[in-house]
């Protein structure tokens, strides 16, 4: 809690502050979608992280959106994996 981390996935890798949350399912990551910004002006760019960067190029099958919850990924302490 608290921990700079790495998540990474097949399509790419941030690097985050980790929050671990007493009401998340086990072994799920949980990122906000949508704040992470790398422009918009002098007061919003450079804010947080774009999940995007990790996001498998997947469609969900049933309704055909965005595959949010099919990504996989591995979360491990800046320095201390791969």
């Amino acid at each position: 809690d608290g921990d700079a981390v790495v998540v990474e996935s097949p399509a790419g890798r941030l690097v985050t502050v980790a929050k671990i949350r007493q009401t998340s399912s086990p072994e799920v990551v949980v990122m906000p979608f949508g704040i992470g910004r790398s422009a918009y002006g002098r007061w919003a760019s450079r804010t947080g992280k774009n999940v995007n960067e990790i996001l498998a190029e997947r469609r969900e099958m049933l309704s055909g959106s965005a595959g949010f919850t099919s990504t996989r990924v591995r979360v491990f302490k800046v320095g201390g994996g791969a």
